[in-house]
Order: structure tokens, then C-alpha cells, then sequence
């Protein structure tokens, strides 16, 4: 198996019930965030997690691959743990369905995952996060190419994009995750079966701290790097996002800049946070078990009812009906 942390990826659209980019980014940025600092699962299962904020609207002639997918993307974010246990236990432990899981925003259909293990590749010494310029590659396979094949041949690949990078000269990290055979099987006997994973078998992330040195980058080597790409993936699977990164959590000593200590919710049961927090949402809720004889099963009954009969209207005479 690949050395470096166990990831997984996420990336999403815009759509459902909140439908601007604004919104989306509002619900990603400060409630999903914010729950994410007062849950166990999270908290005790990623050393790292980050946010990019995407703009779809980068033009494919900019790009080393096309955007090729019509879902226009917004969001990339990337979760780092210690071993493929701790991946499934932020998705298995019921504090995630209890506190995040009910948090939905952006567009469910469009969200596609990634499961991998990796580190950097390329890291100068003069580059910090979070990168101004995220670029992200998801990796699909090509035809008639196994996933170990196409893993061989990404050595050679890496191997020529650290070559460019090193000569370019600029702040800069260059990142490769794989999604090797053992980590498919892991994937098909677990929890994580059930997320949209499939077609990847790799994700690379080029991080700028400047925009326009990653636009010069792929400018100088563009067809140089597209004629790699192009000897070992399915450029009808495979698809790029670009973005501007934001860390939320980083317990790890690789990044000195963002390496924050665990939330007083976790550290301090005297602190503000920590007793705002630990009263269960759902208690309030089972107090209509008190009151004259209510039960809440029959109160989301009576919800579910109304919501079936649709909104009640103003008739002639001023009387509410439905």
C-alpha cells in the first residue's frame, strides 16, 4: 500500500435548496466548519481537513485537463487520518449522523469521493498554506488499463511534474493520493462502499500561494504535461477543479503555519463552548412527551399530515382553509 496519510475527497455543486454560490459557500465555510469543531467524530478521527473554494469558471484552454464534467463544481475539500479505521469512523461514528449528517447544502447528486493514500510529492521550501491556488486533478482510468498499470505509470509522471516544479522555482506543493488495489478492497468490504467512489484512481493537487504562478506553470509546460497525462489516463473519466484553499483543522507538525491545538469543547469542560454544546438537541424535542399527554411521534405525525394537505389558503370571507 502507498505510504503517506489515508484522504478522502469530496467534491460538490451548487443546487438543492441553496442555490447561489454565496449561499453554499456560507453554509460550507461557517456551519459546516463550526459543527465540524464541536463533533467527536471529526475531531478524533482527522489529523487535517481543508477547503477549496471553487470557480468553475477557469476556461479549459487554461487547464492541463478539461473541466469535461457539465456539473459546475464549487467545493473540493480533503480529509486526512491516521489509518483507513479512522476514515471509516468519521463516517460510522453516530455523533456524524447525529450532529452533520442533518446538515445538507449544495447539490447531493453532484458529490463525488475519493479514497486514497499519498503525501507530497514536490514541496519548496519557501511555500506556505492555505495555497491561493489549488489546482486539482481527478485521475480516472484509461481504456483497457488497470489500476496498477495506471499507478506505474503515474511514477513517470510525477517524476517529470517535480522536474518542471523544482525548475519553475516558485512557492509551491505537489501532492498525489492513489487508490490502490488494497484500498478498493477495503472500500468494497466496509461503510464506505456506499459513496459515489468509483472511476478514480488517483487525485493530484498542485497548490500555489500565488494564482498567476500557477496559471504560468501550466502556460510553460502545458503541452508537455498534457502529452503525459494522455499516456496513461481516460480523459473522458478524468476532470479538474480550481480553487482557493482554506484550513479549517490541522493537528499534523507537515505545516507549521496552520497547525492549531484541539478545540476547548475537547480539552476544557469549564469553557463556554463545551457547556453550550453538551446538552443532546434531541432533548428538547422529547419534552412534547411531557406536556399533556403529547407524544412526539404523534407531533411529527400531525407535521407530516399538514405537510401532505399543502399550505392553507385565504378564502372569500377572510377564513384561513386547506
Amino acid at each position: 500500500m502507498s505510504p503517506g496519510w489515508f484522504k478522502f475527497y469530496l467534491i460538490g455543486a451548487v443546487g438543492g435548496i441553496t442555490p447561489t454560490a454565496e449561499d453554499v459557500f456560507y453554509n460550507y465555510a461557517c456551519i459546516h466548519s463550526a459543527l465540524m469543531l464541536a463533533t467527536r467524530a471529526p475531531i478524533e478521527n482527522f489529523v487535517r481537513y481543508s477547503q477549496n473554494y471553487v470557480n468553475p469558471e477557469v476556461p479549459d484552454q487554461a487547464r492541463l485537463i478539461p473541466k469535461h464534467s457539465d456539473i459546475r463544481y464549487r467545493l473540493l475539500s480533503d480529509h486526512w487520518c491516521n489509518t483507513w479505521r479512522n476514515v471509516e469512523l468519521s463516517i460510522e461514528d453516530e455523533t456524524h449522523e447525529q450532529r452533520m449528517g442533518r446538515h445538507h447544502f449544495g447539490d447531493p447528486g453532484s458529490i463525488r469521493c475519493f479514497f486514497g493514500r499519498g503525501g507530497p510529492v514536490y514541496r519548496s521550501p519557501t511555500f506556505q498554506h492555505p495555497a491561493d491556488l489549488t489546482i486539482g486533478h481527478w485521475l480516472g482510468l484509461g481504456e483497457g488499463t488497470s489500476r496498477s498499470e495506471a499507478i506505474a505509470k503515474l511514477g513517470h509522471h510525477k517524476a517529470l511534474v517535480a522536474l518542471r516544479l523544482a525548475q519553475f522555482d516558485k512557492p509551491v506543493k505537489y501532492t498525489v493520493d492513489v487508490c490502490d488495489d488494497e484500498i478498493v478492497d477495503q472500500i468494497e468490504r466496509g461503510i464506505l462502499k456506499a459513496f459515489p467512489w468509483q472511476g478514480y484512481f488517483a487525485v493530484e493537487l498542485l497548490q500555489f500561494t500565488s494564482k498567476k504562478d500557477g496559471f504560468k506553470f501550466t502556460e510553460l509546460y502545458m503541452d508537455e504535461l498534457k502529452a503525459s497525462y494522455a499516456s496513461f489516463i481516460n480523459p473522458a473519466t478524468s476532470h479538474s477543479v480550481y480553487g482557493t484553499e482554506r484550513v479549517v483543522l490541522d493537528f499534523t507538525d507537515e505545516n507549521p503555519s496552520t497547525k492549531m491545538p484541539l478545540p476547548v469543547f475537547f480539552t476544557d469542560k469549564n469553557s463556554c463552548e463545551y457547556k453550550a454544546q453538551k446538552d443532546d438537541w434531541e432533548r428538547p424535542l422529547r419534552s412534547f412527551d411531557l406536556l399533556e399527554g403529547t407524544k412526539w411521534s404523534d407531533y411529527q405525525a400531525d407535521t407530516e399530515r399538514e405537510e401532505r394537505k399543502g399550505p392553507k389558503a385565504l378564502d372569500p370571507n377572510g377564513e384561513w382553509s386547506g
